[in-house]
């Protein structure tokens, strides 16, 4: 900080100091450090930057673009189902079909749970089904696959 004059800030308003701590990222750690001290001076909470506008309008397209992704391909997985269904099990696809409008319809992260539980309950159905085969390491696959989804509703918590 040694480059830095500290009253250089002094005369800046409290919003100019949050802009530049919100956008710690395009200055030099010297400036931030001092913008930090002269927040903290001020009385203002610098102990985590907010996130930046940017980002989590971001992070909502993603949230939406993902959801839709899985909406549409709940559907068809359930349709596939349950035309397949001497093959496949139609009541599932009954559910996934159900899980793909709800995915589409609430766009919010909660619904990577919801996502995540139904991946774990059919890899879990999948390994205690039968034999061991192709269904039981496709069920290993779910259950890693549904703790994925799992954690994108955390991924996504600065929202």
């Amino acid at each position: 900080m040694s480059d830095i004059d500290l009253k250089q800030f002094a005369d800046k308003t409290t919003e100019e100091l949050k802009d530049i701590w919100r956008n710690q990222n395009d200055y030099v750690a010297e400036m931030v450090a001092a913008v930090q001290s002269e927040l903290s001076r001020r009385g203002v909470d610098v102990a985590d930057p907010p996130p930046k506008k940017k980002d989590t309008e971001k992070k909502v397209i993603d949230i939406k673009k993902e959801l839709i992704s899985w909406g549409y391909g709940l559907i068809i997985i359930g349709i596939i189902s349950i035309v397949l269904a001497d093959f496949l099990d139609p009541i599932w696809g009954g559910i996934l079909i159900v899980l793909g409008i709800l995915t589409l319809i609430i766009q919010q992260r909660g619904m990577f749970i919801v996502i995540g539980i139904g991946l774990l309950l059919a890899g879990i159905m999948n390994i205690i089904g039968g034999e061991f085969g192709g269904w039981t390491v496709f069920g290993f696959f779910q259950l890693y696959w549904g703790a994925q989804e799992i954690s994108k509703f955390w991924k996504y918590a600065s929202i």
